[in-house]
């Protein structure tokens, strides 16, 4: 770090220089997503990374001695303010893509982009005109990129929320044999999981070994409903056991996301029993009710993200559309109080790493625009955007004609490759 004015470097940007007298680095630090969860005083705070800081500096434009010797004269070169301007000005405005900025205070910085530059020249000042110049860092090729969020971390907090969902039942699942309204009730519970399970897997058109697999611990899993009540390790297994078989049909993508999506509200639809009447044993079924719930929810919101990792998503609308859907499931989860601490987090986890792979995406997804096309075929309209007919069904379906035959005209819609 610089000690004295003679320390500092001369500032340039792509071999242009000029007089800087002053330098600010500005919104550095992390970034933070604040929420507010509705009906409740928490609050979740995501880290999302670094900033990259804006780097501005102000100085001014004036003529100035090179610091080679010309050999001929036995003195230095003066470059006149005209010089230094035009070429300053050619430098902040290039076409090129990013330069490198050599910084009086950190010296050269790879990949700075010129943001914005105030210039003000005035006959009273005509050979020192201030000048204040905004830089930010970029990617080589121009394009910002998040950390890269690999599938295998969503794999990881999926696989950590069916951990800690076990851990939830281990420890709080409890039924008392004296109270045999509670034994049924947790029974009818455990069953109504392995109904919901089966369910949703009967809308997987696929044969594969996986799927077989799936089946059969979701069998075992049935069969043992009734000992199970009362053994909340052996609960836990057969949860941990059957959502993890879930997951080795993530191959199908949509397919098996469908088999999530569809036990998101699972026990939403049962009614809370009244305080009024909660006596020691309504509060314990009560306890194992809501248990229950938030862990199968929880889970799925986790496999979820999973599963979505591994979905051909063509567009960045699709992206966040489907972004959309798993985070209202996300919000409704965290804004229920009797979700465990150890849940809330591990799913806060599964959504940080699944958002960062979306953002990630959508960088190298395509966009869709609104372009006037001579009414003609489908296949032609592919053709002569893309170089293929066979887009021409995608264009149909991102347009919804059922005609192919004659289309176009104004507000058609296309994607960018």
């Amino acid at each position: 770090m610089p000690q004295k004015l003679s320390d500092l470097h001369q500032a340039s940007y792509r071999g242009a220089i000029w007089i800087v007298d002053g330098a600010k680095r500005s919104g550095a630090g992390r970034k933070q997503s604040i929420k507010e969860l509705a009906s409740t005083d928490r609050v979740v705070i995501e880290d999302l990374g670094k900033r990259v800081p804006t780097i501005i500096l102000r100085g001014v434009v004036t003529s100035l001695s090179k610091d080679e010797i010309n050999p001929e004269t036995g003195q230095p070169d003066e470059l006149s303010y005209f010089d230094m301007r035009n070429e300053l000005l050619q430098a902040l405005e290039s076409d090129k893509g990013p330069g490198e900025l050599v910084h009086p205070w950190y010296g050269p910085m790879q990949n700075m982009v010129v943001l914005d530059y105030d210039f003000d020249e005035s006959v009273g000042k005509l050979n020192e005109s201030p000048i204040t110049i905004t830089f930010r860092q970029t990617e080589v090729k121009g394009v910002p990129i998040p950390e890269s969020t690999s599938i295998g971390q969503i794999n990881e907090a999926d696989a950590f929320t069916r951990d800690v969902m076990g851990e939830t039942i281990e420890d709080s699942w409890i039924v008392k044999l004296k109270n045999s309204g509670n034994f049924l009730a947790a029974k009818e519970k455990i069953s109504g999981v392995t109904d919901a399970v089966g369910s949703a897997m009967d809308g997987i058109d696929a044969a594969t070994a996986e799927l077989s697999a799936a089946q059969n611990a979701l069998g075992e899993f049935s069969r043992k409903a009734t000992e199970l009540v009362t053994k909340p390790t052996e609960l836990a297994t057969s949860m941990r056991n059957t959502f993890a078989s879930l997951q080795s049909l993530k191959m199908l993508g949509t397919g098996v996301f469908a088999v999530y999506q569809s036990m998101f509200n699972f026990g939403d639809d049962e009614a809370d029993i009244d305080e009024a009447r909660l006596t020691e044993g309504l509060l314990e079924r009560e306890r194992n009710r809501k248990l229950m719930n938030n862990a199968v929810q929880a889970t799925c919101y986790a496999s979820a993200n999973e599963a979505s990792a591994t979905i051909p998503f063509r567009t960045v609308g699709e992206i966040e559309t489907h972004q959309q859907l798993l985070e209202d499931q996300y919000n409704k989860l965290v804004g229920d109080d009797s979700l465990d601490d150890s849940l809330r987090e591990a799913i806060n986890e599964s959504r940080l790493v699944t958002n960062q792979f979306f953002e990630a995406q959508k960088l190298v997804a395509n966009q869709v625009i609104e372009v006037d096309v001579t009414p003609t075929s489908l296949r032609q309209i592919a053709y002569r955007y893309y170089g293929d007919t066979e887009l021409g069904e995608v264009l149909g379906d991102l347009n919804e004609l059922t005609d192919a035959r004659l289309v176009g005209g104004d507000n058609f819609k296309v994607l960018t490759e």
